[in-house]
């Protein structure tokens, strides 16, 4: 089974084989190996650049 994976870590995406005959146990397999992983659809777009920082981000932080 290959299944498209993103790691928790690092937000890095890759693509895994894995013997497994449900997703789940695919799933087990590749935490166990890897660390916690986040399955990626392949309908989603996938983000080639930065995108702009909204005003909320660029405030400076103050303290009360």
């Amino acid at each position: 089974m290959e299944l498209t994976v993103i790691r928790n870590r690092d937000r890095r995406r890759m693509v895994v084989a894995v013997e497994a005959e449900t997703e789940g146990d695919a799933l087990r397999a590749i935490s166990k190996a890897i660390g916690p992983v986040t399955v990626a659809h392949d309908k989603l777009p996938v983000r080639r650049s930065r995108a702009e920082l909204g005003r909320r981000h660029a405030r400076v932080i103050t303290y009360f």
